[in-house]
């Protein structure tokens, strides 16, 4: 069986693209033009929405079936401000209790890529995962990219963006090798997005 690292290197990776608005209609183009098999999941798509994503080439699920067949889960759902203050996280929640109705039973990578305050991965989408019977370092890979698109640019370039990773994980020395970041400046999915820092252990992370 061939590990993670290996499927994200010859481009083989499966990669689910959560949420298809200003952030992940473009995600889910650059990974296509990369190479990898991409399937976009939104639920609120609209027909004329569906169509345009379509005519880009970018296969449209409004379930989350796929998920089973998929290697790397990129949440990128809207989390706009309540009273101007806090985000509405309930996006992010619906999004993580759908994804892990259907996890697979092999190595995944799932990265939260929505704004949203410090403490959000750990404490919604972890314990929602692992009880759905992943572990980190053992089956389960987890970070936090937060977006950094301008909402008023029509055609952000991913090219372009710099972009900075936290990821979180109880078996450091084996997750992750350099070579599985798919948004590292070496990799083809960006020329110039940063490389993630990984912490040594769990509780030195910042990660949100």
């Amino acid at each position: 069986m061939t590990t993670l690292k290996q499927r994200i290197n010859d481009r083989s990776a499966r990669v689910a693209v959560v949420g298809l608005g200003y952030v992940g209609f473009p995600l889910a183009q650059r990974a296509t033009e990369a190479g990898y098999p991409v399937v976009g999941i939104d639920k609120y798509l609209t027909d004329e929405r569906d169509k345009e994503l379509a005519d880009a080439g970018i296969h449209v699920e409004r379930g989350f079936d796929s998920v089973e067949q998929c290697d790397i889960v990129l949440i990128c759902v809207p989390t706009p401000l309540v009273d101007g203050e806090q985000p509405d996280i309930s996006f992010i929640t619906d999004a993580v209790e759908d994804i892990a109705r259907h996890l697979n039973h092999t190595e995944m990578l799932v990265v939260l890529e929505s704004t949203s305050y410090p403490g959000t991965t750990r404490e919604l989408l972890l314990p929602v995962l692992e009880k759905a019977g992943k572990r980190l370092g053992q089956g389960l890979n987890l970070a936090y990219a937060p977006e950094r698109v301008d909402p008023g640019d029509n055609r952000p370039d991913y090219a372009d963006i710099r972009a900075s990773w936290e990821g979180w994980t109880r078996n450091p020395a084996g997750w992750p090798p350099r070579s599985t970041r798919p948004w590292s400046p070496r990799s083809p999915w960006s020329r110039r997005r940063k490389s993630p820092r990984w912490p040594s252990s769990s509780r030195t992370s910042s990660a949100p």
